[in-house]
């Protein structure tokens, strides 16, 4: 410790603390509201970024799954003029679905946890497969309904009753 040239006894370099100069209790409640408030700012925005990205990942998923089936389709019977899956059960086991879809033998879910039906209907003279998704976000729904799907005669889709 140092000397105090002028009192001649040591000179408490710490003793500003001792005086009441700072709270030993921590921060002040400025101080603490202060950091509040900024990781409420970078909470709110990261929450609205992860949510804008879940969003875009779905309607991916979900357009990726429309084109695996199509292409199943077309792979399996694009040469054939006659339509030759009579049911939803016999399209599952023929592996025209991809295995996130299938919840069960005779069911289907799309990724908005609504559900997803197949059946074979018949337009003008023509067999197609109709694939009706339901249960998505209205938004989805019109972009998924809005996108070029490279018109196959196999498939007509249907989205929340809104025909594409």
């Amino acid at each position: 410790m140092r000397k105090n040239r002028r009192i001649g006894r040591p000179l408490d370099v710490f003793a500003w603390q001792k005086r009441g100069m700072t709270s030993d209790k921590g921060r002040s409640m400025v101080e603490m509201l202060g950091v509040l408030a900024v990781v409420g700012v970078l909470s709110a925005g990261a929450l609205a970024g992860y949510s804008q990205a879940m969003k875009k990942h779905k309607l991916n998923q979900t357009t990726e799954q429309i084109v695996t089936i199509m292409q199943n389709i077309r792979s399996k019977f694009g040469n054939s003029k006659r339509v030759q899956i009579n049911s939803l059960e016999e399209a599952i086991q023929m592996g025209i679905f991809p295995e996130e879809m299938v919840k069960s033998a005779t069911e289907l879910a799309n990724k908005y946890n609504g559900s997803v039906t197949f059946e074979k209907v018949k337009i003008g003279k023509k067999d197609v497969y109709r694939l009706t998704f339901k249960g998505l976000p209205d938004d989805v729904a019109t972009q998924l309904a809005t996108q070029n799907w490279d018109d196959t005669p196999l498939i007509k889709m249907t989205f929340n009753e809104a025909e594409e």
